[in-house]
């Protein structure tokens, strides 16, 4: 494990956890109650793997932007813009920009790095 390659994948740590719990679910028979330590135990497991699930998560988008990182980016290049043009070429600036915005989400997941819609 101190040599692994790619620490920040939990996907053997989530398997493991998984069967764990379905290890311990298997022992039970059907119609026996369970003792509330056994059914603690059970939700104790329970939330552990999700709580490893809402990791993975945030491991896989944790570069990912969401819409008020946008929103606020377009606000701060808008406003720097304005300083540089004239309101003529802000409007048009403005326009063009809106309708990027909007044309991408008709394009999404078609784009590559460098913009060129793909494919």
């Amino acid at each position: 494990m101190v040599d692994d390659p790619e620490p920040t994948n939990l996907a053997a740590e989530l398997a493991l956890s998984r069967g764990l719990l379905q290890d311990h679910l298997d022992k039970f028979v059907d119609g026996v109650m369970l003792d509330s330590q056994t059914i603690g135990n059970i939700q104790n497991m329970i939330q552990g793997i999700a709580v490893l699930v809402e990791k993975i998560d945030r491991i896989a988008n944790r570069d990912t932007i969401v819409a008020t990182d946008v929103v606020f980016l377009l606000q701060a290049v808008s406003a720097i813009v304005k300083t540089y043009v004239t309101d003529e070429q802000y409007a048009d600036f403005t326009t063009k920009l809106a309708r990027a915005v909007t044309d991408h989400s008709s394009l999404a997941g078609r784009r590559t790095v460098e913009g060129r819609v793909s494919g």
